[in-house]
């Protein structure tokens, strides 16, 4: 469904007829994607509360348990368990299929 939106209005559209006003005429932004892409993150993670605990884990592991400090790159390599998890929610619903 998100790759329909993605593709709407550009030349990838399948749609030939176009029933809609001008702002839904528009491809979707960057900023949208990414967005859509963290509500299907929030589902995931409702769905699989023993993935959203180690998650949560993770993170207290890592940040220890001082989540107002600021995130470095140092951090984000020792996130492992956190990139898996947003790399197989990518794998069931992809924001596009042409990555």
């Amino acid at each position: 469904m998100l790759t329909s939106y993605i593709t709407a209005n550009t030349p990838r559209d399948i749609n030939v007829l176009k029933q809609a006003d001008a702002d839904l005429l528009r491809p979707m932004t960057d900023k949208e994607i990414f967005a859509n892409f963290i509500c299907f993150i929030i589902y995931s993670l409702e769905h699989y509360p023993e993935v959203k605990q180690r998650l949560r884990q993770e993170f207290d592991r890592v940040f220890e348990n001082d989540l107002t400090r600021p995130i470095t790159y140092k951090d984000l390599d020792k996130l492992e368990y956190c990139d898996a998890v947003t790399k197989e929610i990518n794998r069931h619903y992809p924001v596009a299929f042409f990555i």
